[in-house]
């Protein structure tokens, strides 16, 4: 007997996307074969709420699935030439609105010989579906995780190490993940196929935030500490770039707080994306230690400033 998709989500016909995401995660979650080693009907069920997931998360397949039912959701299903309707059910016109004649298909079909299955009239050969159904093409769910990397990581790219406990396996699998240069924080990894099942790891990238460093955009930003003297006549500072040290030129009269973009020197382009700059943000740095001296100098450097 068919199942209802709604029903096994637990939702009304009415139920809305996020209500429709948030049900499967919390079924995802509960029947996963993780936490239900061996349970082969958490298992089953497990998969049949993936199945009703993928259908009715996609607006095209939920319409196809709330005018036909199970039917519509067959690859290579042809509204236009299967025409049911839940109150008077029955087989409409083809695609050029003629009526369709069973007995001329069965008679064609025969001539051309092989193995006959009603089904295939209406795209519905293949594969089976978790509801035993035909469908060639059944995808294995997609498996969602988290992943953290440091900062630097983040904006020049490397590698990750994914630890993968599996259903039907004794032990771990390892799985080396490339993050390119530039991901930030909510960024999205797909490895297709790299799943349980042959289905897909979808990576959510989370990135830790540095001491020094800060990403606006494209963009870096980091503090220049730099000494009053620096700053008054001018001078070239060194800077901790993404590559290397950078000397940054400081103008003379320049003021605590002034921007300074080193061009090109932010995150690595990608594509069509152009590469970021690298924005150093100037401040006083003082001599660290209590002296009588440094403060007398203070005082009579205090006596230029303009009221």
């Amino acid at each position: 007997m068919d199942q209802d998709l709604y029903a096994l989500l637990g939702l009304s016909r009415s139920a809305s996307e996020a209500e429709i995401k948030q049900a499967y995660r919390k079924l995802a979650r509960d029947l996963h074969p993780d936490r239900n080693p061996g349970n082969r009907q958490a298992e089953e069920r497990f998969k049949k709420v993936a199945y009703a997931y993928q259908m009715l998360s996609d607006p095209e397949k939920r319409k196809l699935y709330d005018q036909f039912g199970l039917i519509g959701l067959k690859e290579g299903f042809d509204p236009s030439a299967y025409d049911y309707s839940r109150g008077g059910g029955g087989f409409g016109g083809g695609a050029q609105g003629m009526p369709i004649n069973l007995e001329d298909l069965l008679r064609n079909f025969s001539q051309g010989g092989g193995d006959f299955n009603i089904q295939d009239l209406f795209g519905m050969g293949g594969g089976s579906s978790p509801f035993g159904h035909s469908q060639r093409q059944q995808r294995a769910p997609t498996y969602e995780s988290d992943l953290s990397i440091n900062f630097l990581d983040a904006v020049r790219g490397c590698e990750s190490t994914l630890t993968l406990h599996e259903s039907g396996r004794n032990a771990p699998r390892t799985l080396r993940v490339k993050i390119p240069a530039g991901v930030d924080e909510g960024s999205k990894i797909r490895l297709r196929g790299q799943g349980n099942q042959g289905g897909d790891i979808l990576l959510r990238i989370h990135v830790r935030d540095h001491p020094e460093w800060r990403r606006d955009g494209q963009d870096l930003h980091r503090d220049l500490l730099v000494t009053p003297l620096e700053l008054y006549q001018g001078a070239k500072v060194a800077l901790e770039g993404l590559d290397g040290t950078l000397n940054v030129r400081i103008p003379p009269r320049s003021q605590s707080g002034a921007k300074l973009r080193l061009q090109g020197k932010g995150i690595p382009g990608t594509g069509k994306k152009p590469a970021g700059d690298l924005i150093a943000h100037v401040h006083v740095r003082l001599p660290p230690a209590d002296n009588p001296d440094v403060l007398k100098l203070l005082e009579e450097l205090q006596e230029y400033y303009q009221a």
